[in-house]
């Protein structure tokens, strides 16, 4: 069985090859979100932390 074009779908996409001038300067706009995500996640992480760490102390009886 052959195909006559390579792949079964193929997409034709036209545009202009310039960057608009305004978009370099809030482009960092983009990062924010993802900032936050970041930091969001970290702080859960030295919750669960805390919370491994008493849980260890408190089943075990011991601080090591």
């Amino acid at each position: 069985m052959t195909l006559a074009t390579p792949y079964p779908t193929q997409l034709d996409l036209r545009g202009t090859g310039e960057i608009a001038r305004w978009r370099p300067l809030v482009q960092w706009l983009l990062a924010v979100p993802q900032l936050f995500i970041a930091y969001a996640l970290s702080v859960v992480r030295a919750v669960l932390i805390l919370v491994s760490l008493f849980d260890a102390i408190v089943m075990t009886f011991r601080y090591e």
